[in-house]
């Protein structure tokens, strides 16, 4: 039996930017997401995933 904590999930959220404040009506979106899974014990990652979200119509 594996022991409590040996793999670690690591999401990475994308989201749009500008440099500043957004222009009016505008609000920052998540564009991709990144998931991996890192097992802690070997240090090296054992599984990833990446979600491209739809950007939705203007």
């Amino acid at each position: 039996m594996e022991r409590f904590g040996r793999f670690l999930n690591v999401v990475d959220v994308e989201a749009t930017c500008w440099d500043g404040q957004p222009p009016p009506g505008q609000v920052s979106e998540i564009i991709e997401i990144g998931l991996c899974v890192v097992d802690v014990e070997s240090r090296r990652r054992v599984a990833k995933h990446r979600i491209l979200c739809p950007s939705r119509p203007v």
